[in-house]
């Protein structure tokens, strides 16, 4: 199965786009126009982070891949900064979305000792029925279940089969070994963006550290 990762960042180009090339372990996985501004960026300017190409990758695909970018732009003041990424089959598929859970433990401030209303307690036990414990659905029935006690119990049941493919979560990356067109290029330094100019090619290693999908708050008790 494949995993969509999302690239974030900002691009300039006096025409509006430029096209990117992106190989990803010697395979080509983007080939294509980015959207761009017209206007240059500063250096000493908080620079927009916008989505600038998505690719696909295997979902076993983590740690070390080496990386291959090359920029095609209208002019030498073309450039692509390169931000956060992130990627989708994170957590699992649910019947109740998670957001209708989360929703209610933020306006609690997440004070898990608080129950839900008696309406949001029918509508679960109704929604998930048997794949809930029994004693829970009686707690439910009965607008007597907090989440800090059954929590656990709801959202294990709550649980589908597959992963959701909606919902994209930050990926940890850590940059290494970098070059532009065979030149040596710091791609490590802290809170930096690697650049790349137009009609060059940036090469690194790129750790991919893909998450892992926790409850938060946890809902083990």
């Amino acid at each position: 199965m494949a995993r969509t990762f999302k690239q974030y960042g900002c691009a300039h180009d006096t025409s509006g786009s430029l096209d990117v090339v992106v190989t990803v372990g010697g395979v080509e996985v983007y080939n294509g126009s980015v959207t761009a501004d017209t206007d240059p960026h500063s250096a000493d300017e908080t620079f927009p982070e916008n989505e600038l190409f998505s690719f696909e990758l295997g979902d076993d695909v983590s740690g070390d891949t080496t990386w291959n970018i090359n920029v095609t732009g209208s002019d030498g003041t073309s450039n692509i900064f390169l931000g956060k990424l992130t990627c989708n089959n994170v957590r699992p598929n649910m019947t109740i979305p998670l957001e209708y859970f989360m929703d209610k433990i933020i306006a609690n401030s997440y004070d898990l000792t608080i129950p839900f209303t008696a309406e949001e307690q029918l509508y679960i036990d109704t929604t998930l029925g048997d794949a809930l414990p029994a004693e829970v659905r009686t707690k439910l029935q009965g607008n007597t279940s907090v989440p800090f006690d059954d929590g656990t119990a709801v959202m294990l049941a709550n649980e589908q089969d597959g992963v959701d493919s909606a919902v994209y979560y930050d990926v940890t990356k850590t940059l290494s070994n970098g070059t532009v067109d065979g030149e040596a290029y710091d791609v490590t330094v802290a809170d930096m963006w690697p650049t790349v100019s137009a009609d060059s090619t940036l090469a690194m290693t790129v750790n991919l550290g893909i998450p892992v999908f926790e409850y938060d708050p946890p809902i083990n008790n």
